[in-house]
């Protein structure tokens, strides 16, 4: 759920579902956030690492994990 007292900004991690499989998925949301004035903030990201997981790259999924953790977790420091 969004919190819509104070500060209106989301930090979005876009992931393959709604970057590739489902990008009208993902336009909508941001149609939505756009619509409500929320500020959309996107880090530099990398693939979750869900289908590296699935095809048994444990070690290429926990770098992208660590990766994209780096990057959204600046953001949370920051509030």
């Amino acid at each position: 759920m969004i919190n819509l007292i104070g500060n209106k900004k989301v930090v979005l991690f876009v992931g393959c579902f709604a970057n590739y499989y489902y990008s009208e998925v993902g336009k909508a949301v941001l149609k939505v956030l756009e619509h409500n004035g929320i500020e959309i903030v996107m880090p530099d990201q990398v693939c979750c690492g869900l289908p590296m997981m699935a095809k048994g790259n444990v070690r290429g999924a926990d770098k992208n994990i660590l990766y994209n953790s780096k990057k959204l977790t600046c953001h949370v420091a920051k509030g």
